[in-house]
C-alpha cells in the first residue's frame, strides 16, 4: 500500500517534540503559525457544489471548504457587500461544531456541574428524561503542546470539558505545571 511520509518536524517522534521544549518554561506558549482560538470564533466559508464531479460516485455531492476569517458585517475586507453571493456561508465556531458556548465560563461551569449532577450513570440517560441537556460537549486537542487554544476555549464560555493530549512528556508535565 501507498504511504505518504509525516511531515516535517516528525510529529510522530517523542523525542523531537522533548528536545523541542526543552529549555521552555509552563508560562512559555509556542502557537504553531500564529493560530490563536480567536480568529475562528467568527469565520466565512464557500459552499461548494461537486455534483458534477462526483455523479454516480454515491458520494455527498454538497462540500463546505475554504474558511476565511471574517466579521460578523457580511462584508468582505474590500468592503463589498456579499449577501448576493448565495454560497458564501456564515457561521460561528460552536455552531459549526455542534456545541454549546455561554455566555460567561462561569455560567458554563455551573451548566456543567448541573449536567453532571442530573445524569444518572447506571442507565447511561439524564434523570429527567425530557431534560434535553448535553452532558458530554468534549473538546479533544490532540498534539496541544504548550498553545493556549485550550484556555481559550475555557475563557469563550464553551461547556467541554477540554481534553488536551500530547505526545511529549516534556510538555505534559509543563502544562501540569501551568494549571
Amino acid at each position: 500500500p501507498f504511504t505518504l511520509p509525516p511531515p516535517c518536524p516528525p510529529y510522530h517522534s517523542p523525542d523531537f517534540w522533548d528536545r523541542t521544549y526543552k529549555d521552555m518554561e509552563p508560562g512559555d506558549v509556542h502557537e504553531w503559525g500564529g493560530f490563536d482560538l480567536n480568529d475562528l470564533m467568527n469565520f466565512r466559508y464557500e459552499k461548494v457544489d461537486y455534483s458534477h464531479l462526483l455523479a454516480g460516485r454515491g458520494a455527498d455531492a454538497s462540500v463546505e471548504h475554504g474558511g476565511s476569517v471574517g466579521s460578523d458585517s457580511g462584508e468582505s475586507s474590500s468592503g463589498q457587500d456579499q449577501s448576493s453571493e448565495s454560497n458564501i456561508q456564515q457561521s460561528s465556531l460552536a455552531q459549526w461544531m455542534g456545541i454549546s458556548q455561554y455566555s460567561s465560563p462561569e455560567e458554563a461551569s455551573q451548566i456543567y456541574v448541573q449536567n453532571q449532577n442530573n445524569y444518572n450513570y447506571v442507565t447511561n440517560k439524564p434523570n429527567d428524561i425530557n431534560n434535553n441537556n448535553k452532558i458530554n460537549e468534549s473538546i479533544l486537542l490532540l498534539g496541544c503542546g504548550n498553545s493556549k487554544v485550550g484556555e481559550q476555549f475555557i475563557i469563550h464560555s464553551f461547556l467541554g470539558p477540554i481534553i488536551q493530549i500530547d505526545i511529549s512528556s516534556k510538555v505534559t508535565q509543563l502544562m501540569n505545571r501551568r494549571y
